[in-house]
């Protein structure tokens, strides 16, 4: 997982006086065919198996963002009507369709934070993932 300046600042947050967190690297490998993506709830029990809570803690991802769902087909995304939506590519999911995903896709959440989803031995398949988080 990454920051994205760009991203950043095209949402206009540094205008309402946001600060972008700089350099951040974080990995997690997928180990369960369903992996909910968002940031701690006072008001859930649970938390999101990939929790972006931070830091740095990205003030656009909702307590209930995104899930990743392993299928038949691959990994799929899908937004679960978050606030500030999720890109896959750079092009805007809709909410609660689902989105196959490939080896390499980089999934844009919230104000700053890229996902990228990356084969855990290199290779372009979908059988064993990682997620990549960097922030720059």
């Amino acid at each position: 997982m990454s920051s994205d300046r760009a991203r950043f600042l095209a949402s206009g947050a540094r205008d309402e006086g946001v600060e972008f967190p700089g350099d951040y690297e974080r990995r997690v490998e997928l180990t369960t065919s369903s992996t909910r993506i968002g940031r701690r709830s006072r008001r859930e029990p649970s938390l999101p198996e990939l929790d972006l809570t931070g830091p740095p803690t990205d003030p656009g991802i909702s307590r209930r963002h995104a899930r990743l769902l392993w299928e038949a087909h691959g990994w799929t995304l899908l937004d679960l009507g978050s606030s500030n939506g999720t890109d896959v590519n750079r092009e805007r999911v809709e909410p609660h369709r689902p989105k196959l995903l490939a080896s390499g896709d980089t999934i844009g959440l919230g104000l700053w934070t890229l996902v990228r989803l990356v084969r855990a031995d290199g290779g372009g398949g979908n059988d064993r993932e990682r997620i990549d988080r960097r922030d720059r």
